[in-house]
């Protein structure tokens, strides 16, 4: 799929009723990956909830039905965090992640989901710093983490697990309050653009920002972070267009002198002998 029409379906499923996580996902990757089929993987995932379904007792408690999951997904399926590359880019396209079974918190959070959810398990994300997780809504302090192969956790538990792996965190209980669906696709581009960032693809991580923007209109700051891109890249008019829009955008921003400095600099060195 090229990438206009990737990103007519996006805005899209932007503008539609329903945030389906899975469905913004496969979005993503078949923007970043032209090989990658959304009807296929759709259909993996209703392949893989019928499993679950065949195994689900009737009027199962949420432990059980959380059992069910875990049995199924990563112990039969094999799916299992990628802890020896956590920052492959593959981790983060849905449709490698279910081909590969390896993934990072936030994607197989969003494969969790979508096989609960088509069963009927009421699952939200919980967006922990630093590690997505997984809440049943139906048990306040059922919290599961897909990475850890669905290792339960308590809320407490929780809390030791953000001491270790950020300990210059300071604990919030908000940190456990559920995600929205939109809040989830969101997290998985900007995890992808500080990856491309990281790797200095540039140009897909503007392709990760394009998506934000339709997504998230209302965050100015997606439109500062692709200029400043676009800068970087040597791109001054696309520069320019998105740094003062963002300087448009409202009330002033707390670094709006330092972005006028950059559009500055930028107009300064288009001109004739500058």
């Amino acid at each position: 799929m090229d990438v206009p029409l990737v990103l007519e379906r996006f805005a899209a499923y932007v503008d539609g009723e329903l945030y389906d996580p899975a469905e913004g996902a496969l979005l993503i990757a078949a923007r970043f990956d032209p090989a990658a089929d959304i009807e296929h993987e759709r259909g993996l995932l209703d392949a893989m909830a019928l499993g679950v379904r065949e195994r689900m007792p009737l009027e199962a408690s949420p432990l059980a039905s959380v059992n069910v999951l875990n049995e199924y997904l990563f112990d039969e399926l094999g799916f299992t965090g990628n802890e020896g590359d956590y920052y492959d880019p593959a981790n983060s396209l849905l449709h490698l992640v279910l081909r590969r079974r390896l993934g990072i918190p936030i994607s197989l959070a969003v494969v969790y989901m979508a096989v609960g959810r088509r069963n009927g398990v009421p699952l939200a994300g919980v967006g922990m710093p630093g590690h997505f997780m997984v809440r049943h809504q139906a048990e306040p302090d059922l919290y599961i983490d897909p990475f850890h192969r669905g290792i339960v956790r308590s809320a407490a538990e929780c809390q030791e697990l953000l001491k270790r792996i950020a300990p210059q965190v300071r604990w919030e209980p908000s940190f456990l309050n559920a995600v929205s669906d939109r809040g989830i696709v969101a997290r998985m581009l900007r995890n992808l653009s500080a990856i491309f960032v990281k790797q200095n693809r540039l140009a897909e991580a503007v392709g990760t920002l394009d998506m934000l923007v339709l997504l998230q209109p209302e965050e100015q700051g997606h439109l500062r972070d692709r200029g400043m891109l676009h800068q970087r890249m040597g791109e001054d008019q696309r520069a320019l267009a998105d740094l003062d829009a963002y300087l448009r955008g409202g009330m002033e921003p707390a670094d709006a002198w330092f972005v006028r400095r950059i559009a500055t600099q930028i107009r300064e060195r288009r001109l004739p002998g500058g």
